[in-house]
């Protein structure tokens, strides 16, 4: 993914937003989010990396 390739080439956070912030956007729910994020947050979970989940839905943030 691009924020794998992110922290690849080094940077130091990578903010993963798993839904759309536009006013008119649908809205996601948290069961989507999660299915969003997991593989990213699975490919990193043995790896010292911050990553930033940009969420309003506690769900995801107790996932993340």
């Amino acid at each position: 993914t691009a924020a794998i390739e992110m922290l690849r080439v080094g940077s130091d956070v990578v903010d993963v937003g798993p839904a759309a912030s536009h006013p008119d956007a649908r809205p996601v729910s948290p069961a989507d989010e999660i299915r969003r994020i997991a593989p990213l947050l699975d490919a990193l979970s043995d790896q010292m990396h911050r990553v930033s989940i940009d969420s309003f839905q506690p769900e995801t943030q107790r996932y993340a």
